[in-house]
């Protein structure tokens, strides 16, 4: 765990971030992008440690957009500028916004590195864009490494939305495991962060597998009984699980659904999947792997099929098919064999 922890800016910081972004800043607002911003009346999270104020991130939010306008930490290399990130980043998402985004200047190589190894990307160049500011606000000419400084660099993150949305209106993971706070959010790719004590937890891909069971010419398919994708077309297969391989956890499914030990195994790939499961979205890498056999199955799992399906591939409809990663192997599998 980090030694310290991130809360919401309140009306108690003003006074302590208008000095905060003076001695940094070099004057009480900031200007970027010919607008002028002043931090301390911009919503934001602090990082404290030891009760201690040691870093500050300050944002706004226009429409879909997310601007992040101030980030500093005072302990370089501490994880505190990523946390700040992460929890801007939750508030986006929450809010719908779904681009985050940023301006550095030209001589900020520290920030450029910083901010594209955290996914942003610099996506535009102002040019001479610093001149403006310095009618303003006094700006050296010369900035870091002796680089002349000019041009506003703007970096941006496109946010994912369409993944498992985690906000304080969702039960199942409002509550923080480590300290109950009501304060876990969700970054929209795979990080749960709890902006009251730092807790992190990453709802990575779960791996899956499925079987090509080729008889002949035709494949052996399965319709299923129950949700996700109740009656609809599957390949048999199912999650691996804790220190299990791939191709122990195929073997085992299909030895658990069907009934039949498998022979030798070919790898035909992996595609990612979405599975919805009881209110939660579980984003899956799905390993397929063929494999033939002499005799269909005589006897199969009935709470997971309703009946076995044998087809020649070509002739399923994608419109049957249960699961995404499915339709995409059948595609190549299509063009592969040149069966399309």
């Amino acid at each position: 765990m980090s030694d310290f922890k991130i809360r919401a800016v309140d009306s108690r910081d003003k006074e302590w971030i208008e000095r905060f972004i003076t001695d940094r800043w070099g004057a009480e607002f900031i200007v970027a992008h010919r607008a002028v911003y002043y931090c301390k009346d911009l919503p934001g999270f602090i990082a404290l440690q030891a009760e201690e104020q040691v870093g500050l991130v300050t944002y706004t939010i226009s429409g879909s957009d997310c601007e992040i306008v101030s980030l500093d930490s005072l302990r370089p290399c501490a994880g505190i500028g990523t946390a700040l990130i992460d929890a801007v980043k939750a508030v986006a998402v929450e809010s719908g916004c779904t681009r985050l985004w940023l301006v550095t200047t030209n001589d900020n190589m520290n920030a450029l590195r910083f901010y594209q190894k955290r996914g942003f990307v610099l996506v535009k160049v102002n040019r001479d864009a610093i001149e403006f500011a310095r009618r303003l606000k006094s700006i050296p000419l010369i900035g870091n490494d002796a680089i002349p400084l000019r041009d506003e660099l703007e970096l941006e993150m496109i946010l994912n939305t369409s993944t498992m949305h985690v906000s304080k209106n969702n039960e199942l993971f409002n509550r923080c495991p480590h300290c109950g706070a009501s304060e876990m959010c969700f970054d929209g790719i795979k990080k749960l962060y709890c902006r009251a004590c730092s807790f992190t937890f990453f709802h990575n891909a779960a791996a899956a597998v499925a079987a090509v069971l080729e008889y002949g010419e035709q494949i052996v398919l399965i319709k299923r009984s129950k949700e996700p994708g109740k009656g609809k077309l599957d390949l048999p297969g199912g999650f691996v699980d804790p220190d299990e391989g791939a191709e122990e956890a195929v073997r085992r499914e299909v030895k658990e659904e069907l009934g039949i030990d498998l022979g030798a195994l070919t790898y035909l790939g992996s595609y990612p999947n979405t599975y919805e499961y009881k209110g939660v979205t579980y984003k899956t890498c799905d390993l397929f792997f063929s494999s033939r056999i002499d005799a269909l199955p005589t006897v199969f799992d009935k709470t997971e099929i309703e009946e076995l399906v044998l087809m020649d591939p070509s002739d399923v409809v994608e419109e049957q098919i249960a699961f995404e990663s499915t339709k995409k192997w059948l595609r190549y599998f299509r063009v592969k064999s040149n069966r399309a």
